[in-house]
């Protein structure tokens, strides 16, 4: 009976761990999106996508056309201490000269100009990361070709199907929302995140609550100027 109630306090405590990250703004920051080298993208980023993808495929005999497919290389990452529920919602602002469409572990959806779309649902592991996977077709690859997509993370707590398999639950927790510009000009770096300076770290704690000049391997607690406090994987 003892082992029962502690176990029940500690998925009390997982629970009010994660429903703790719902800060500055009612933010989630269970789940944060992240670049190609691990680090945060902070929430009302503008970020530029330009990693393009060139491929010749023959469509017929002798007959072969180029493609083009336009990358963000945004990941998003769990910094929770459980297992999470997932999804995205995208909603395309703008597109020329291609079609966009997002995929969460291989599972596609395409995106309309000017709808609201979610993503698959996906269950993340705690300290996972994964790739979203939201790219802009080419229609001609020979022309310019240029996108804009709102994307939200969106937390959901995890129930079971009439299949027994993990769905979306009702209780959902909406995380940070980024903008992804995209473009084939290769000349603007993918790295080219504008940010205000309201999002500058102005300190940096570990889990114990010690504080620390400088982002040590692990989790770390970063303060920014604005108010926010978000957990910080580092690796």
């Amino acid at each position: 009976m003892k082992k029962f109630f502690t176990l029940c306090f500690s998925l009390l405590m997982g629970c009010a761990a994660l429903n703790a990250q719902v800060i500055g703004g009612n933010v989630d920051q269970a789940v944060q999106f992240t670049d190609a080298i691990g680090n945060t993208i902070a929430n009302g980023t503008n970020f530029t996508a330009n990693i393009v993808h060139s491929e010749s495929v023959e469509i017929a005999p002798g007959v072969v056309v180029e493609t083009k497919t336009v990358d963000s290389g945004v990941q998003i990452l769990n910094t929770s201490e459980s297992a999470v529920g997932v999804l995205l919602k995208c909603k395309v602002n703008s597109v020329d000269n291609g079609g966009f469409q997002v995929c969460l572990q291989g599972s596609c959806v395409p995106l309309n100009l000017g709808q609201e779309t979610n993503s698959s649902f996906v269950i993340l592991q705690s300290g996972a990361s994964l790739p979203i996977d939201l790219h802009l077709n080419v229609d001609d690859a020979t022309a310019a070709a240029t996108g804009e997509v709102e994307v939200q993370i969106m937390r959901h707590n995890i129930v079971m199907d009439e299949y027994g398999q993990p769905a979306a639950g009702d209780e959902t927790y909406p995380g940070s929302k980024i903008i992804l510009a995209y473009t084939t000009d290769q000349t603007a770096g993918i790295t080219d995140a504008t940010v205000a300076e309201s999002n500058e770290v102005v300190a940096r704690y570990t889990l114990d609550g010690r504080a620390i000049d400088a982002p040590q391997k692990g989790v770390n607690i970063v303060k920014y100027a604005d108010g926010r406090t978000v957990k910080v994987v580092v690796k």
